[in-house]
């Protein structure tokens, strides 16, 4: 390793060395106690496959929703990058993944602790191979490297988080956040029941047994209503920032201590020409007139389906109702968006089962529901009462103007009622 007098030497020699097998690889590191965060082997992978995603060709193959979605590529989760390799038959170079791991690895020595020995031993093992691309499948490849890899206490799926922003949410449909809890071994549904809400409460806000208690015993809405004065959005209806605070709870990430990444980043990878990806955003981002309904992904259109029913708890939010008899805002639905019928992926029955709702869901859907009416006659009569006392103030003022009038010009001569001063004397 003496050889090597500055890291842009190893840089240069490093590509020698992806003849060794990712085996081998794994081997030597596990003989080293060296192993990767998530969030490292997010940004080798984000960085592998990043020329073949936004390769012009195939880039225009996505639908209109994937081109959007992939404006947040610098913030997708793992799960979302195997979703690309697999969706879409992005080629994974694993002789480029090596040579990035390599890379990270020599600029990374002294924060992973790693021997240079290392280095000398996978130097003498690529002699033992001849000059050939090794060729596996990114399943076997992630099988195999997934040894030395290892989830960080306060990172979901390689994602820090904070960065868990609306924009990245945005990047995932509700199928993605229900399969990416799968992959954790946790099962995120569509609705939570009171005991469960609570329990979520008490994990965020550290509640004591007394308010658990004093929770226990009040309704849903009025729990959700306690979260939000808390500065804690959540719902029993799980939305994408539900579900996501739901994965938060069962990996148990509330009020941790999340360890710094003090590993460096800065290594050559070869990428696409910046400019292109500049002009895809530009792109994208530019408001486009449309004679004929665009094809959007099917998940996509499962996800409007699936939020319809939430939209009567925007009902609830309204500010104020229009006034008409006897009748409630109603809240618009989606136009129809349509969707290629040759679609393999269609099922009837997974685009059915947001309105197939247990009892215990319909109850609360009625609660809210009812809730929702009361509220409004509730402002209904309190703006009667405000009407009649308005009424009544303008009809005793007339009346006492009226009065003045008569006092002024034929009981007194010239004087007003209740010795009042005449102020414009």
């Amino acid at each position: 390793m003496s050889k090597f007098k500055e890291n842009q030497e190893f840089f240069d020699f490093s590509v020698n060395m992806v003849v060794v097998p990712i085996k081998d690889i794994v081997d030597r590191m596990i003989e080293h106690h060296v192993k990767l965060p998530l969030f490292v082997y997010r940004f080798l992978l984000k960085e592998t496959i990043r020329d073949e995603v936004f390769e012009p060709k195939r880039f225009e193959t996505y639908t209109d929703e994937l081109q959007y979605r992939l404006r947040n590529y610098d913030s997708h989760s793992i799960f979302l990058l195997e979703k690309l390799i697999h969706q879409y038959d992005i080629n994974f170079e694993l002789s480029k993944f090596k040579e990035m791991l390599f890379n990270f690895l020599y600029l990374n020595i002294e924060t992973t602790g790693i021997d240079r020995s290392f280095f000398d031993q996978i130097i003498e093992l690529k002699d033992q191979y001849e000059l050939e691309v090794e060729n596996i499948s990114y399943d076997t490849f992630y099988h195999t490297l997934e040894p030395a890899l290892y989830l960080t206490t306060g990172y979901i799926d390689g994602l820090r988080e904070n960065k868990w922003t609306d924009e990245t949410l945005s990047s995932h449909t509700l199928g993605d956040l229900k399969a990416l809890g799968q992959k954790y071994d946790i099962k995120v549904p569509r609705r939570i029941n009171k005991s469960r809400l609570i329990e979520i409460l008490a994990a965020k806000l550290k509640l004591t047994d007394k308010e658990i208690e004093s929770l226990s015993k009040k309704s849903i809405l009025d729990i959700e209503i306690y979260a939000k004065e808390k500065d804690f959005r959540i719902s029993t209806d799980l939305k994408k920032r539900d579900m996501l605070e739901f994965i938060k709870f069962s990996l148990g990430m509330y009020h941790k201590n999340i360890p710094t990444d003090d590993f460096y980043y800065d290594i050559p990878i070869n990428q696409l020409d910046e400019s292109l990806e500049e002009d895809i955003e530009e792109e994208i981002s530019e408001p486009q007139v449309e004679e004929q309904p665009k094809k959007i992904d099917r998940e996509v259109e499962e996800e409007i389906e699936i939020e319809e029913i939430e939209d009567i708890e925007e009902v609830e939010e309204t500010e104020e109702i229009e006034e008409q008899p006897e009748k409630i805002k109603t809240v618009k639905k989606p136009k129809p968006i349509m969707v290629e019928e040759d679609d393999e992926d269609y099922s009837p029955t997974e685009m059915s089962d947001s309105e197939l709702l247990t009892e215990e869901e319909k109850e609360l859907l009625d609660e809210k529901i009812a809730y929702i009416i009361r509220k409004y006659h509730k402002k209904k009569k309190r703006r009667k009462v405000l009407k009649f006392i308005f009424l009544t103030l303008f009809v005793l003022i007339v009346a006492f103007a009226a009065y003045s009038y008569i006092h002024f010009h034929y009981i007194t001569d010239g004087e007003l009622p209740f010795n009042i001063p005449l102020f414009w004397k």
